[in-house]
């Protein structure tokens, strides 16, 4: 099973993932989750050229964002694009940045489902945004790193009352040891109104994937993955403590761990790693993700119940976790 969420108080995990709302939305009470009912909210029939995916949710439960995607006849508009719906007024298409035109999305939401999160295209590539209804899209991206000439930054999560933005950004591109390919430095970053977009330092700045997923409510604790000399690990980080690494679960002799949501004391973290890795045929890899805690008393990769979630990853993460292996393996 793999945990992508845990309440404020990390006492009940919950889970977050892409739902096609073109069949349903689920609501689904504390405590009475058998009796819930399914509330149809895109019609296929009534818009036969897009599908809708819905990510994320408000605190309250009541807004729900994600992403309209175009399957035909999409010459007259983007790709993909950002949305906001509510029961009362329905989808609420959000545009793009100033210069985008291919696609944008909205993967988090504050408590009161005022202020989204997201990517969008702009000028110089895509850059993560802030969105609420008085200013539109808001470009948080400072533009193009040092030495690169355009950008690339994707803002994952907001805290309850939108005050802190977390996500992840391209940093450097690196033609590799052989000269046979570029590789995409990431670095995970914290925006805040008074601070602007901060890049969290790493422990090892030769790791290729680095990201934040999730913040805190009150935007003190932000989680995610670092890549480090014994594989990609969970982390977490505070401005006292800085960046910690909360290993993982070991997989051909090398941590692929992940976190994904964080309580408010920044106590409890849940997320998955995987404990099995089978590269077979055609280059894809098959993770096993056990569901993961992290506790204050103990270390990450608790389990919570026996069941676990079979993943299967493209080639892109297949060709990911190899290079990020043998580069381990160099560096040792």
């Amino acid at each position: 099973m793999f945990l992508p969420g845990v309440s404020g108080m990390g006492r009940r995990v919950t889970r977050r993932g892409m739902l096609a709302s073109a069949v349903a939305c689920a609501a689904l009470p504390f405590g009475i989750a058998r009796a819930a009912s399914f509330l149809p909210i895109a019609p296929t029939d009534t818009d036969p050229d897009h599908v809708v995916l819905l990510g994320g949710l408000s605190g309250n439960g009541q807004v729900a964002v994600g992403q309209r995607y175009c399957l035909r006849n999409c010459s007259d508009g983007p790709f993909t694009e950002a949305i906001r719906w509510t029961e009362a007024g329905g989808f609420e298409r959000l545009g793009l940045l100033p210069g985008g035109t291919a696609e944008s999305g909205a993967l988090g939401i504050d408590d009161d489902g005022s202020h989204v999160v997201g990517f969008s295209d702009a000028a110089l590539g895509l850059a993560a945004f802030r969105w609420r209804r008085d200013t539109g899209m808001v470009d948080l991206d400072p533009g193009p790193p040092a030495g690169l000439d355009s950008r690339f930054s994707v803002a994952i999560d907001v805290s309850a009352d939108s005050s802190v933005v977390v996500g992840y950004r391209i940093v450097e591109r690196r033609v590799s040891p052989d000269g046979e390919r570029t590789d995409t430095i990431t670095q995970p970053f914290v925006w805040t109104e008074a601070g602007g977009m901060r890049g969290l330092e790493v422990p090892d700045p030769r790791g290729l994937f680095n990201e934040a997923h999730a913040v805190s409510r009150d935007g003190r604790f932000v989680v995610g993955s670092v890549e480090t000399l014994r594989g990609v690990e969970a982390f977490v980080w505070d401005e006292a403590s800085g960046l910690q690494t909360l290993g993982g679960p070991l997989a051909a002799g090398f941590i692929q761990a992940d976190a994904r949501a964080v309580s408010d004391d920044g106590g409890t973290i849940v997320g998955g790693g995987a404990i099995s890795i089978d590269e077979g045929p055609g280059a894809r890899a098959r993770l096993l993700f056990p569901g993961g805690r992290h506790a204050a008393s103990g270390g990450l990769g608790v389990a919570l119940g026996d069941e676990q979630r079979e993943r299967r990853v493209g080639r892109r993460i297949g060709r990911r976790r190899k290079r990020s292996t043998k580069r381990a393996r160099r560096r040792r």
